[in-house]
């Protein structure tokens, strides 16, 4: 049940992101601009439902701004419930001291690897995600190319999602990131990135323990904010 639960909370989140498009693209195509860092904050809702369009480009906003707003309620319901069954959860603590991991991602990280002893080491583990790199050889030859993608599409996923967050923070995977990007750009920095990301969860996971990186304060308010969403 966990994983579907999950799974339709990421597909939840392509739904608004699409609906987000839309009506990105119909202020677009009307000439809107605005200044909101934001545009789906509180200010820049009330913005939205009070441009004055067409009146068929206006009745189009507002069914968007429905979709969304419905959209947004399914995405609560589910989180919570997902919350709900994080809470306590010993794996999804661990991985929680991570910076740039919290539960929902904790989560979906758990659920797709499942138990971490099924694989004899990381690179095994990064396999298993399509996070290695395809080998070519010709003769006598070899050469890396980009990563096969042959592996878990969602657990990919989420760990390019969490690289993002994770290289915000000081320590070695902000540092790693860096010098790669400076040498082959963002791209291969990231997948390489979430390629170094796995391979400390996997140590993380297999010992049991906390992140040595780990900021306690973020980890407190992490955790502070899934026991309000469980709530």
């Amino acid at each position: 049940m966990n994983r579907e639960l999950l799974r339709l909370r990421v597909q939840l989140g392509k739904d608004r992101t699409v609906v987000k498009n839309r009506i990105h693209a119909l202020m677009a195509k009307n000439g809107v601009k605005h200044e909101f860092s934001d545009l789906f904050g509180v200010e820049g809702r009330i913005f939205l439902k009070e441009i004055e369009l067409s009146e068929s480009q206006r009745i189009a906003l507002d069914v968007l701004l429905r979709q969304l707003e419905s959209v947004d309620k399914e995405v609560e319901y589910v989180q919570k419930r997902i919350a709900i069954v994080a809470k306590g959860d010993e794996v999804v603590i661990i991985l929680m001291t991570i910076p740039g991991i919290d539960y929902y991602s904790a989560m979906i990280i758990k659920n797709e690897i499942g138990e971490i002893e099924r694989f004899p080491g990381y690179k095994e583990l990064c396999s298993f995600a399509g996070l290695v790199p395809r080998v070519h050889q010709s003769g006598n030859t070899r050469w890396e190319g980009h990563i096969t993608k042959e592996g878990n599409a969602l657990l990919r996923w989420i760990l390019i999602q969490a690289v993002h967050q994770v290289v915000r923070y000081p320590g070695e995977l902000r540092k790693f990131y860096l010098r790669l990007k400076k040498q082959k750009g963002t791209k291969i920095a990231v997948v390489a990135t979430a390629r170094k990301l796995l391979r400390v969860i996997y140590c993380r996971l297999t010992r049991k323990e906390s992140y040595r990186y780990e900021r306690k304060a973020l980890t407190e308010s992490k955790l502070k904010r899934l026991e309000k969403t469980a709530c």
